[in-house]
């Protein structure tokens, strides 16, 4: 994935002054050291690498020539550098993180780890996430849901596109940065993007294909009239308002940071447009905006239009980049961004938020379990209260980056992957999503044994109306799946956990916890589950799953989310 969807990044080279002869003076490692700090891997690279190729080589060198592949998703390239610069003495901790990292966007879960116990010798950060990920990766990749993923060839080409989404014509929304040279004028931007040596992103309109022969335009000329990136974009449930990312570094001052260099840092920033008479207006500056110290970026409204979820590292975050939210006032002005708290967001990267129907949250993180780079997790709620985020698993996710996935109605939409087998870096793919039913494993159980992965915990969900006990019908479907799911596996038990909301006296809802676990045994064994294979409890009110504890003012919505039956498979 293209590092220009990262917040802590920087612009590469908006203005050179230096002259192609005064480079071939100056030593090559400078000048490759020049390329790097500007984040222009691309040229950085190949540089690097013919200096690799001298006995004397640097350890430094290494590092570097490996940290570039790695920042162009080029995993074959950085694997075989972090492998050299790991079998040095003087290598950092990092390198060693960072080669597993690699590993694991290869699909070498085994060796990935291997190499993160190097790095645990060697430093105290917290890597539980990603061990967890490449454990979690060899069974999800084993068993792998029943969603599936399609690419959208008359969309993807060689370069990058991605963060598609529908428009009211059933048209698709995308960004990319193949320049297609014959959508623009002359005013548009030509330069190369040095961290990946292609053109800046544009947004494009697919026509579907219902309308006749698919063909792709420009989308806005006043939305793409921005020098630098422009893109991925959002709309409001009538779509006459759209929220976009932008890059904009000449805008920002070069005296406010002693160090800061000539080149010009970059940092995203949102805008909104809204549509009259079937033209876009003047782009107008969401208010937080503050590129000097920050990126606002990839922004998510809610369907009533009152809410915008957006990524950000801003001060006061939880992690590198988090998600955050903005209500709207009743004067039309948006409030002071507030964090969406550590349910969902991790010490890592979160970014990519997008709404789906039922109050689902879209998003993808690098500091949950997952199974390589980005991967795609389903949350429910609203600003700052959040279910326990759901990993999508196999085939939604993969060894890559995958995301920016986009829900059309309740089982099909769009995601963005650089998982193989694609057109370019990045591509847009169809997907068939079944309703999400598994979550992964709170605290998972792993044996190794032989370098095979013998013992795994997941988790499936059922939900009660209010003081019942009785198996409703979407709570027998996934009882149905369950049971499906044990008898191709007989030798997996399960263990049930029955909860209430927190209405009532605890010594009744205790009482009806008992019942909902009892009836959920009663039910998967009328569907031939051996009452030896399950262990069964109820638990009242404790764990509920939210805020709403007795005396505080829930939504029935709420309330719903703590009246559940939880089934943990144990695979032995």
């Amino acid at each position: 994935m293209y590092r220009y969807i990262k917040y802590y990044v920087a612009l590469l080279l908006v203005i050179t002054s230096l002259s192609a002869n005064a480079q071939d003076r100056k030593p090559e490692i400078k000048v490759a050291n020049e390329h790097f700090d500007r984040y222009q891997y691309d040229l950085a690279a190949p540089i690097y690498e013919k200096l690799a190729r001298k006995k004397s080589v640097k350890t430094v060198t290494l590092e570097k020539l490996a940290y570039s592949y790695k920042e162009m998703d080029n995993y074959d390239k950085a694997s075989q550098w972090y492998q050299a610069v790991t079998q040095r003495n003087d290598a950092t901790a990092n390198s060693f993180l960072l080669y597993g990292d690699v590993l694991k966007n290869q699909g070498n879960y085994i060796k990935a780890k291997e190499v993160y116990a190097q790095y645990k010798q060697k430093d105290t950060k917290d890597i539980t996430a990603r061990i967890m990920g490449c454990d979690s990766a060899v069974m999800w990749l084993k068993r792998p849901t029943s969603n599936t993923v399609t690419n959208l060839s008359k969309i993807n080409t060689s370069a990058s596109e991605w963060g598609a989404t529908v428009y009211k014509d059933k048209s698709i929304i995308f960004t990319s940065d193949s320049l297609r040279n014959s959508l623009f004028g002359k005013e548009i931007n030509k330069r190369k993007y040095g961290w990946t040596g292609r053109s800046y992103i544009k947004l494009y309109q697919f026509s579907s294909e219902s309308s006749g022969t698919p063909t792709i335009t420009q989308f806005s000329k006043e939305l793409n009239d921005f020098k630098y990136h422009v893109g991925p974009i959002a709309f409001t449930s009538d779509y006459n308002t759209g929220y976009f990312t932008v890059t904009n570094p000449d805008k920002i001052s070069h005296t406010k940071d002693p160090n800061y260099n000539f080149y010009g840092a970059r940092k995203l920033e949102i805008y909104s447009s809204d549509l009259k008479n079937g033209t876009w207006q003047q782009p107008i500056a969401f208010p937080y905006n503050n590129p000097s110290s920050y990126s606002v970026g990839h922004a998510a409204i809610s369907k009533d239009g009152n809410t915008l979820y957006f990524s950000s590292d801003m001060t006061g975050g939880i992690g590198k980049t988090d998600l955050w939210y903005s209500e709207k006032n009743k004067d039309g002005s948006w409030s002071p961004p507030k964090n969406c708290g550590p349910t969902i967001n991790t010490p890592e990267d979160e970014e990519f938020p997008t709404l789906g129907d039922n109050n689902i949250l879209y998003f993808s993180s690098d500091g949950l379990p997952g199974m390589g780079g980005l991967d795609i997790f389903s949350t429910t709620g609203q600003k700052d209260q959040w279910t326990k985020p759901i990993n999508l698993k196999s085939p939604v996710n993969s060894s890559t980056d995958d995301f920016y996935l986009i829900m059309t109605d309740t089982s099909k939409g769009y995601l963005t992957s650089n998982r193989k087998g694609g057109h370019g870096n990045d591509d847009i793919y169809t997907c068939n999503i079944v309703p999400v039913i598994v979550t992964p494993p709170v605290v998972p159980v792993v044996v190794v044994k032989e370098e095979e992965i013998v013992d795994v915990t997941e988790t499936y969900i059922i939900y009660y109306d209010f003081d019942k006990f009785n198996i409703r019908r979407d709570a027998a479907a996934v009882l149905d799946k369950l049971a499906e799911f044990l008898k191709k596996h007989p030798n997996d038990n399960i263990k049930i956990s029955s909860y209430t909301d927190s209405r009532g006296k605890s010594a009744y809802n205790m009482n009806l916890s008992q019942k909902r676990a009892r009836s959920a045994v009663t039910y998967l064994n009328k569907k031939g589950i051996s009452k030896k294979r399950i262990s069964a409890k109820g638990y009242g009110e404790t764990h509920l799953k939210n805020k709403c504890k007795k005396g505080v003012k829930c939504t029935e919505a709420e309330h719903q989310l703590n009246r559940r039956t939880e089934v943990l498979i144990i695979s032995l």
